[in-house]
């Protein structure tokens, strides 16, 4: 099994978010997802580094390229912009800066629309990061996710989908159906129209995830 270790610098400094990298490397890992993290609870003003941390995930990046030898590094990406980004452009910039300071390959938050991953890949070419992106995945199986699932991601939500979900919204085995039905296609259709992959996000809840991996697998 090919594992990454999942790693924010939120309330770290920079002999700390080392001493932790380090340890993961000594015990055999290669894969790092290195991302800056939301901002700690009871936080105001959104993100605030640690004094002797770090700002963004670019820093993260940049500083475990230096000093962790023969590993593999991820970012994260957004393909309806990062919340606090003030338009596309200026995300993307950031974006390539990120990729510039030592990413091997990008996954993208989750999204339910196809067009705009791949509309965000063409852009992202055309700023000349090539490296993987790999588009993330989340199957909505119960109704009162949708309006977390949105805020989360700024994720526009296809209008039939919409529909579906709001008419069948106090029935939750109907509701598991319809997000699966609708997670099973998109995956379908990004892999057939030339994705590299597909991150699941699970929540730690892999039953979904699990069927839809078997679903593609069969089909």
């Amino acid at each position: 099994m090919n594992t990454v270790a999942h790693y924010t610098c939120v309330g770290n400094d920079k002999a700390k978010t080392l001493a932790d990298l380090q340890l993961l490397r000594n015990c055999g890992l290669q894969n790092f997802m290195l991302l800056r993290g939301d901002p700690q609870a009871g936080q105001e003003g959104g993100f605030v580094p640690h004094k002797d941390g770090f700002a963004n995930a670019t820093e993260l990046v940049a500083f475990a390229r230096e000093h962790i030898e023969d590993c593999c590094i991820g970012g994260g990406a957004y393909p309806e912009i990062h919340p606090e980004s003030p338009d596309a452009e200026t995300d993307l910039k950031h974006l390539k800066m990120k990729v510039d300071a030592g990413c091997d390959f990008l996954v993208t938050q989750f999204f339910f629309d196809n067009k705009r991953y791949f509309d965000f890949v063409a852009r992202a070419r055309e700023k000349g990061i090539v490296c993987r992106i790999i588009p993330g995945i989340i199957p909505l199986t119960k109704y009162d996710q949708l309006k977390r699932f949105v805020r989360l991601s700024n994720a526009a939500v296809p209008p039939v989908f919409l529909d579906r979900l709001e008419s069948n919204k106090d029935n939750p085995d109907a509701i598991y159906n319809i997000g699966m039905d609708f997670a099973i296609r998109q995956c379908r259709d990004l892999l057939m129209l030339g994705a590299p992959g597909i991150h699941f996000y699970t929540l730690n809840k892999s039953r979904a995830t699990v069927e839809i991996y078997q679903t593609l697998m069969v089909r």
